[in-house]
């Protein structure tokens, strides 16, 4: 058949691209510590959920968590119940989804160009655009839960141009199971990542009404029968959580956490500007071989007809919305990226006639060894800031003492330090009283400067050439049980 050379040529990329992330996922995880606040905070209510075997209500610090849904701390639990409890078996849970973003973004570039005689060379170059691009290779393998809702974005977008492409419901059916899953995943944001393709419907597909299919139910399959399906799979878990939480967490997780944020955020309120300058970063390193920027040139409309229109509904429309919202973070687009590579791939493949697959491959390559290089070097030096586990081996020494976090827990050390009760998140102005009722107690503060730490007995800092400092106090005049410890606390100008 003439086009198996063709598939034979995707599939070798398909599995080039998942192998090269593979070997950087575990170089990443095996190389760095997790990352405070997010990565440690989520390792944390993980572990509580392990600790107390309740599936259905997450606790930080054992109080109800409302900020994330469960889906994360569900699937590490199941992993480490598979394999053990470690933090290598729990991050392998998002480099799994990375690599199922790579399979899916491959997939359906073939699907959404699927009467292109260029289509297997397209998504070959979308999949290793993605496998050599610095949102998958900074973010993917973080216990964050961008590429996880991306993997249902993909699954819902497919299932919405499967039934453009073929009218059924189980396509309907599809779509409202990846939204479900997707809620579960991040929260109702995942119904923005999905509602453009389908309320812009009749603009991109523009010829549906041709094919014999009317809008009405178009739209009463997706906003019916798809939305009801989506909330009915979120709200199995949401309502018994919203009962067991209380009053307070059962406002936030059905509506305050989503509102808060898109008028007034708690966090990362940002200017409506703000994701623009990023936006040329989806495309590195690439943006730099002269190769892509010269096919950018001569490329003109990578991709044409309903599939171009498509794309732009995938993407503009959500960027805009994000844009508008008061918290912004750079991940928030991540899901928006496989469009990006989709379109990418296409402009190279239809800008000559040779298709750079070797040099691509290169690219990405010597991108993933440089990434490794780095995360190698930094473990070394930069990221001792980070890490924790010098902090849990005090802890565990000085066990059985009263602990204390000084300023704002985040569930920093629960996972790190294996706490098996909570700790009192305390006011550094409040700590001198906190001693004086605890004077076997013991405290972690995170500090700038040290004449913050200097009344007190210092039983570890972090070294104090870096930024972030945490340092393990006693009350003054304490004995330091251990000598082992690094106690450095003369300030670096």
């Amino acid at each position: 058949m003439s086009s198996h050379p063709e598939t034979y040529g995707f599939r070798k990329s398909l599995f080039w691209a998942l192998g090269l992330w593979v070997v950087f996922g575990i170089a990443s995880v095996l190389l760095r510590p997790p990352f405070p606040v997010d990565e440690t905070r989520y390792l944390t209510v993980a572990w509580e959920m392990h600790l107390s075997g309740d599936w259905i209500l997450p606790t930080l610090n054992f109080l109800p968590y409302h900020h994330k849904p469960p889906m994360m701390f569900w699937l590490v639990n199941l992993f480490w119940d598979l394999f053990g409890v470690s933090r290598f078996v729990a991050a392998m849970v998002p480099v799994l989804f990375a690599g199922l973003g790579i399979v899916l973004t491959g997939y359906f570039a073939r699907m959404l160009l699927c009467d292109d005689p260029a289509r297997d060379r397209i998504a070959a170059a979308a999949m290793i655009l993605m496998a050599g691009s610095l949102p998958l290779l900074v973010y993917g393998s973080l216990m964050m839960f961008d590429h996880m809702i991306g993997v249902f974005v993909l699954i819902g977008l497919m299932a919405v141009w499967a039934r453009y492409r073929t009218p059924g419901w189980r396509y309907v059916l599809l779509f409202g199971l990846a939204l479900g899953l997707g809620v579960l995943a991040k929260g109702p944001v995942m119904l923005l990542y999905l509602a453009f393709p389908v309320l812009l419907a009749p603009w991109w597909g523009a010829d549906r009404k041709a094919r014999g299919y009317g809008w009405l139910r178009w739209y009463a399959g997706f906003l019916g029968g798809g939305v009801i399906l989506g909330a009915g799979i979120a709200l199995a878990w949401a309502i018994p959580a919203a009962l067991r939480g209380g009053e307070e967490y059962r406002d936030m997780i059905l509506w305050g956490q989503t509102a808060g944020r898109m008028v007034q955020s708690f966090d990362h309120n940002r200017p409506v500007w703000w994701y623009l300058p990023f936006v040329p970063l989806f495309f590195a390193p690439w943006i730099f071989w002269p190769g892509f920027i010269k096919r950018a040139r001569g490329a003109g409309v990578a991709v044409q007809g309903a599939p171009g229109r498509f794309l732009l509904c995938w993407t503009i429309p959500v960027l805009v919305s994000f844009s508008l919202i008061s918290g912004k973070q750079v991940h928030y687009l991540i899901p928006l990226a496989p469009a990006l590579w989709i379109a990418a791939g296409a402009m190279i493949v239809r800008a000559s006639d040779s298709f750079p697959l070797r040099r691509m491959q290169q690219i990405s390559a010597g991108t993933v060894v440089l990434m490794i290089f780095g995360q190698a070097v930094g473990g070394l030096t930069l990221f001792r800031q980070f890490d924790l586990v010098p902090v849990a081996e005090v802890l565990d020494r000085e066990g059985g003492r009263p602990l204390a976090w000084v300023r704002n827990y985040h569930g920093e050390m629960g996972f790190v330090a294996s706490l098996t009760e909570p700790l009192e998140d305390i006011e550094h102005e409040d700590l001198p009283s906190w001693f004086e009722d605890h004077p076997d107690g013991i405290a972690v503060m995170r500090y700038r400067r040290p004449e913050q730490i200097a009344p007190y007995t210092v039983l570890y800092t972090t070294p104090t050439q870096y930024k972030r400092r945490y340092a393990v106090l006693r009350p003054a005049g304490a004995a330091p049980d251990v000598p082992e410890a690094h106690v450095d606390v003369q300030d670096v100008p």
